[in-house]
């Protein structure tokens, strides 16, 4: 069977080959330390929000990025963040591992999140891009490595969560790139009354066209763009196909709020320059008059 691999481009190789160059050129010292995870918390105001939920916390992880069989610090110091602040969810937008021996990592990290903690994923263009079959073949083998870790992945799905005696519904798509992200599948159990987190990998899919009418999402969740990762200074930030006009933190767009995290792991070369990892927190509370936009 032929594995499914992302093509390297002319312009792909250049532009990794002249951010490693530059990379190369960083002093260590200036470069972030290896477990160098800050934390960003944000409000978010929920129309329709039930009481039940008022104060519930969504911890948001991306592009774990594990290569080895054990996490790697970065990951390690997100475990640590998680077990510290106690959400209510754990959501994580793909990206989780780049190599085989990864996965194992990968499953280790879930098994050590706290307790009782319920965790949601969807895929990034790393995991197909590693190959080992067709999309439906990568995608069902990924599926046992979330539920070996005690999470769900959502392809093209939905999810109903309990948290705190109500539920919240939460919507993952598939990766943009090697995926087939169809929001269009939800029109049925779409109720525009009723609050909706959706998540996906490229920050891209937020500007795509085919989202139902009755997708009204109080927040959207994606990672991909590592926040440029090497930041030069007076030089724009490098993001990979699939990011659109989307860096990092907080968008707004014609379909809802759109947050793009910086991601706690890296791709190649595996450092950070003036641009951290980061767990972002989201605390939920009710939309009134006086709260006006999503966020405070």
């Amino acid at each position: 069977m032929t594995a499914f691999r992302s093509p390297i481009t002319r312009r792909r190789f250049l532009a990794t080959s002249a951010m490693a160059a530059v990379a190369a050129t960083i002093p260590v010292v200036e470069a972030e330390a290896e477990d160098d995870v800050r934390v960003t918390r944000l409000p978010v105001f929920v129309p329709s929000l039930s009481t039940a939920l008022w104060g519930v916390t969504i911890a948001h992880v991306t592009d774990l990025h594990l290569y080895e069989d054990e996490p790697h610090p970065a990951a390690r110091r997100a475990l640590v963040i998680l077990e510290r602040e106690r959400p209510d969810l754990l959501v994580v937008t793909g990206d989780q591992w780049d190599h085989r021996a990864g996965i194992a990592g990968y499953e280790a990290w879930l098994r050590a999140r706290p307790g009782g903690l319920p965790a949601l994923a969807v895929l990034g263009n790393h995991e197909y891009a590693l190959g080992g079959g067709s999309p439906s073949d990568i995608a069902r083998e990924a599926r046992k490595v979330h539920e070996r870790g005690e999470a769900d992945l959502l392809v093209n799905e939905s999810r109903e969560v309990r948290l705190r005696g109500s539920h919240l519904r939460v919507f993952g798509l598939d990766d943009l790139r090697h995926g087939k992200p169809q929001p269009a599948l939800f029109d049925p159990v779409l109720d525009p009354a009723e609050p909706q987190l959706w998540l996906f990998h490229e920050p891209g899919q937020a500007d795509r066209p085919g989202w139902p009418s009755a997708a009204r999402p109080f927040l959207m969740l994606a990672g991909h763009t590592h926040g440029g990762q090497i930041r030069l200074p007076l030089v724009p930030a490098l993001t990979p196909s699939g990011s659109g006009q989307y860096v990092a933190g907080l968008y707004s767009t014609a379909l809802g709020p759109l947050y793009v995290s910086r991601g706690v792991g890296g791709s190649v070369p595996r450092l950070r320059y003036r641009c951290p990892a980061e767990v972002a927190l989201f605390e939920l509370r009710p939309a009134s008059v006086e709260s006006g936009p999503a966020f405070a």
